[in-house]
């Protein structure tokens, strides 16, 4: 009778839901697996981020780097853009200023040649001998080619001033395509830095979700 009753008393311990050692074994052995489980794919993750962190920082270099380079390009635009602007307004005031020269050489011209021949008498009467008549009429060819000269001059410049804002004109349409082709440079590496720091975001945050797993399964 002992031995029955001995029986009947221990298998409630068994049979009323308490796990076995056999289970606590299998719930241990399957707690460690998904423990290595965790702890392998936080891993992975951290070296995923970690690589990322570094594509970035370099990315972010050559970033800065474009950036400057954006900087600087735009600079020189502004600045030849400022320079066509003065060369043309100078090319204006030379057309006006040689329009004006012309205008004073022909009048004296038309003066000269429209005053008539004096005669004799009042070419006697009007110098001191020959010599004196010779140096008049030298003078007044100096002023005719002093005349020429500045017209000349002015012509020149502005020759000068067309060609020039037309090569301004050229270096600002390259520099414009060059600023603008940086931009989209620039905007495109903003664009994959973005979105490598979501995906490095994404990544940290898997790995702190796996972290706290990990310590729930510990």
């Amino acid at each position: 009778m002992l031995a029955p009753l001995a029986l009947w008393a221990a298998s409630p311990l068994v049979a009323g839901g308490a796990p076995t050692e056999r289970e606590l074994r299998d719930d241990v052995q399957a707690g460690k697996q998904r423990e290595q489980s965790l702890a392998s794919a936080a891993d992975r993750l951290a070296r995923l981020e970690r690589a990322l962190a570094a594509d970035i920082a370099v990315l972010e270099r050559r970033l800065g780097d474009v950036r400057a380079e954006l900087a600087r390009g735009e600079r020189r635009l502004e600045e030849t853009k400022g320079e066509l602007r003065e060369q043309r307004a100078r090319r204006v005031r030379l057309v006006e200023r040689l329009a004006e020269s012309r205008e004073l050489l022909g009048r004296r011209l038309r003066e000269l040649y429209t005053a008539g021949k004096p005669d004799l008498v009042t070419v006697v009467l009007s110098s001191n001998g020959f010599s004196d008549l010779l140096e008049r009429a030298e003078f007044l060819r100096r002023i005719q080619d002093a005349d020429e000269s500045i017209v000349e001059a002015v012509r020149r410049g502005r020759d000068d001033a067309r060609e020039q804002a037309e090569r301004l004109a050229g270096l600002e349409r390259r520099q414009r395509d060059d600023v603008v082709a940086v931009r989209r440079q620039r905007d495109a590496l903003e664009g994959m830095n973005a979105a490598l720091e979501a995906r490095r975001a994404s990544y940290a945050q898997a790995r702190a979700a796996r972290l706290a797993a990990l310590r729930d399964t510990r």
